[in-house]
């Protein structure tokens, strides 16, 4: 009997302590805005463990884990992203956590940089750092520099270039990615690595291998409260498809908004036209040289080079999201396309900013004020043209810094953020900002 006494103990004890290690903790609470009313849709994540939610139409939420550290995240489109660490003292000692989140606007969350127009100005250049790539963190930014051969850091620094925070890397990294829901992710040599800057810290929240990230996160590159919405090129037949999955399950399934497929289909497009197929089937249509069969040609050869290029290489449709919509630029049909959370298009504006052969197939978006840039690059200048809010048309171009290629170009505020080397030395890129003006 005592021999049996003695051999239960260490099994309650065990007992016990997987109990321990497998209490589930709770966190509820509401998410609202800056004048304090609901915000349904916001999402909530623990970054640690994928967990999330999505706030219901009380602004309300609820989820549940095992482990800490919790670095917790609430986001909305337009609005700065909520961070915050917790810890099992947090909680009560029933395990439960009760939390208000009170989201603020990204537009106020940023001043306009002092910045003179006329000019590019240096921005965290230091002597013997190279800045490797940078990335926006509402409104301050990351920075991962390198110092020597082989030292790498991160770095979070404010407009001033005030040093927030400092993360030294045991491995070297090649830079920055994001997710389509805005997580910043560095990636290594053979993982990707997930950050987090609750406390305006920099942490490092686990690994992620490289080809899972590519085959299962990489896909989906635009999100909105309601829908993610998953891009895929392909060369061949199959060019293009987007789908829209609901961003929180709720047992609906992935629906397809949009398909360009096979040779056909595309020779058959309107604004194509019988000339451009006729180019391809080797029947001319010139007839006399005058100048009006000249124009027809020059016309006509130009909508060729354009369609070989489509047939040959995936067609380059950028897809970007709002709170309430998402913006598909179809270079293939000429038009923005405005979609609804249902997939159907609203609304179609046509542009032909893409047929321009200085065109380097970018969209730029500004991160504070939504306004669209079309990325020009020819002869040792870059120009971006700003795109009118209304009808997707060009406003007005902007010159970057000219005889140069700068690399990373990032747009936030009105305000152009690049990588280049400095002119005293090349072996270094540095960060440079030129401010946009108004139009």
């Amino acid at each position: 009997m005592l021999r049996r006494i003695f051999l239960l103990i260490p099994l309650l004890w065990i007992n016990s302590l997987s109990a321990q290690q497998i209490k589930t903790y709770t966190l509820s609470g509401k998410v609202l805005d800056e004048a304090g009313q609901p915000m349904p849709g916001a999402g909530i994540v623990d970054r640690t463990s994928a967990i999330g939610a999505a706030a219901d139409a009380q602004g309300r939420f609820e989820i549940s884990f095992t482990g800490f550290p919790v670095f917790l995240e609430a986001s909305f489109i337009g609005y700065s992203v909520y961070y915050r660490e917790l810890n099992q003292n947090d909680f009560d000692e029933d395990g439960r956590l009760e939390l208000t989140i009170q989201m603020k606007p990204r537009s106020q969350q940023l001043q306009p940089a002092e910045v003179d127009a006329s000019r590019f100005e240096e921005f965290y250049v230091h002597r013997n750092v190279a800045v490797e790539d940078f990335t926006f963190v509402d409104e301050f930014t990351l920075l991962l520099i390198r110092e020597g051969r082989n030292n790498y850091k991160l770095a979070l620094i404010n407009e001033v270039e005030d040093s927030l925070a400092l993360l030294d890397l045991e491995n070297s990294a090649e830079g920055f990615i994001q997710d389509c829901l805005g997580h910043i992710y560095m990636q290594g040599k053979d993982s990707v690595y997930g950050l987090s800057f609750a406390g305006n810290k920099i942490h490092m929240i686990g690994a992620i291998d490289n080809e899972w990230y590519k085959t299962k996160v990489n896909p989906c590159v635009a999100s909105n409260p309601s829908n993610l919405y998953y891009q895929f090129l392909k060369a061949g037949n199959q060019m293009m498809d987007v789908f829209q999955s609901p961003m929180y399950g709720g047992g609906e399934e992935s629906k397809l908004i949009r398909r360009i497929v096979d040779w056909e289909d595309a020779m058959s497009i309107q604004e194509y036209g019988n000339e451009a197929a006729m180019l391809l089937s080797g029947v001319s249509f010139v007839g006399d040289m005058n100048l009006t069969g000249l124009a027809r040609f020059k016309d006509g050869f130009a909508k060729m080079a354009w369609y070989k290029k489509i047939l040959t290489i995936p067609v380059y449709h950028p897809l970007f999201t709002n709170a309430r919509e998402a913006l598909l630029f179809d270079h293939l049909h000429d038009s923005v396309l405005v979609l609804n959370n249902e997939g159907e298009v609203k609304e179609r504006y046509f542009i032909k900013h893409h047929h321009n052969h200085d065109f380097k197939d970018k969209i730029l978006r500004d991160a504070v004020t939504g306004t669209f840039y079309v990325y020009y690059e020819k002869a040792g200048q870059t120009r971006l043209t700003a795109l009118s809010p209304v009808d997707f048309k060009p406003v007005k171009s902007y010159h970057i810094r000219k005889f140069d290629f700068p690399r990373a170009l990032k747009v936030r505020n009105g305000i152009a953020y690049f990588l280049d080397h400095s002119d005293r030395d090349y072996q270094k890129l540095k960060l440079y900002r030129q401010k946009l003006e108004n139009f």
